[in-house]
């Protein structure tokens, strides 16, 4: 049986949680406001599903993004509080997290890419903060 999508994000949040230095808070959408770094836990909006990927296999492809969240742009050191995040492997990298995971049997997370640095505005705070996509590609 494939993991659904409910359970995928689920999964992903979960280890997300685990990195360090810790974000604040783990969301599974933009939040309104926050404080210090988060990250947040959805389906891509583009692509985000694929159905019997693989022959003679019922198989199902997500594209997950982890959007990481860390500070107000004026900050002088915002771009360097991201680095950790996005390093290959160690105790604040998020692909080690997801990849290192126990999940079900036959499913597959592998973190492809970060994408997307650039300055948001979250919710109605007017300072705009730095954030980058980590895609996560699960196969069910």
């Amino acid at each position: 049986m494939s993991a659904d999508l409910e359970q995928v994000l689920e999964d992903i949040k979960a280890r997300v949680e685990t990195v360090e230095p810790r974000f604040l808070q783990v969301y599974d959408k933009v939040p309104d406001s926050f404080s210090g770094p988060c990250a947040v836990v959805q389906p891509d909006p583009g692509d985000f599903i694929a159905y019997d990927t693989s022959m003679g296999t019922e198989c199902v492809d997500y594209r997950i993004l982890v959007t990481i969240i860390v500070g107000a742009l004026d900050s002088p050191a915002v771009q360097a509080n991201l680095y950790p995040y996005l390093k290959p492997a160690g105790p604040s990298s998020i692909r080690m997290a997801v990849q290192g995971g126990n999940y079900d049997l036959g499913t597959t997370y592998v973190v492809e890419k970060g994408r997307n640095l650039r300055p948001i505005i979250v919710g109605e705070q007017s300072a705009k903060h730095l954030a980058v996509d980590i895609v996560v590609r699960v196969t069910a």
